[in-house]
């Protein structure tokens, strides 16, 4: 039984989605919830599988880098009412693991709900086409001299990237490499600067280019880092 959370700002639109979801075999609605200060507290203490947040306000998406952070093993799947990729890629930063657009169908919640309980990523096509769009962007911009940089990382700087690019969030990437969240946002940024991009996803793009392997060993399963980094392509 998938245990599920609701969180949303407006009561029509929480009830809506509860009735939904009580229909369904597989999934319980084990609270709802307006969003409050005690709304994380109340995540911890219910112990979802997955938290379902239909705030409009930007303030859910501290709720969910909260999940994130201190219940890794909860999946928050948003309502998304901006559209833009500024917020988008505010929510998969913060931790996000499914997004819907507001006015989806309730096959389609339900759905998602199922994907992200297993542990796969839901997007929907309306926000997939913003993130590819940006990524013809950032193709077209991304360039040799950007690939090249890569050889002026740090050791740990290579390893945050690596996690990056795999789309691992700063709460994963801490817990990985054993080391602060804090100590994670300042080898970012330090990756922004020596490669010359905006964002995360400029980054990634950067690295798979140059064909970083997300292969491990079998051992210790995760990223590694190839020494015979290029351009990709003939």
């Amino acid at each position: 039984m998938i245990k599920v959370l609701l969180v949303d700002d407006e009561d029509i639109s929480r009830r809506g989605m509860s009735t939904v979801l009580q229909e369904v075999h597989d999934i319980s609605v084990i609270a709802e919830s307006r969003f409050t200060g005690q709304s994380l507290p109340n995540v911890i203490a219910q112990g979802p599988d997955v938290v379902l947040i239909g705030l409009r306000a930007k303030v859910g998406l501290g709720l969910a880098a909260g999940i994130a952070r201190d219940c890794p093993h909860t999946r928050v799947l948003i309502l998304v009412g901006d559209h833009s990729y500024q917020f988008v890629y505010e929510a998969i930063s913060a931790g996000v693991t499914g997004m819907l657009v507001r006015g989806a169908d309730a096959g389609e919640l339900v759905y998602a709900v199922r994907k992200v309980a297993a542990g796969l990523t839901v997007i929907d096509p309306v926000i997939a086409t913003i993130l590819f769009d940006r990524l013809r962007m950032l193709g077209q911009a991304v360039g040799s001299s950007q690939v090249a940089a890569l050889e002026n990382l740090s050791p740990r700087e290579r390893d945050v990237l690596l996690r990056l690019a795999i789309g691992e969030n700063n709460q994963e990437i801490a817990r990985s490499m054993h080391v602060s969240v804090a100590t994670v946002k300042c080898h970012v940024s330090n990756i922004f600067v020596k490669l010359d991009v905006r964002d995360r996803l400029g980054a990634a793009l950067v690295a798979r280019l140059a064909g970083v392997s997300t292969a491990g060993d079998g051992s210790n399963p995760g990223p590694e880092w190839r020494d015979d980094l290029r351009v990709a392509g003939p």
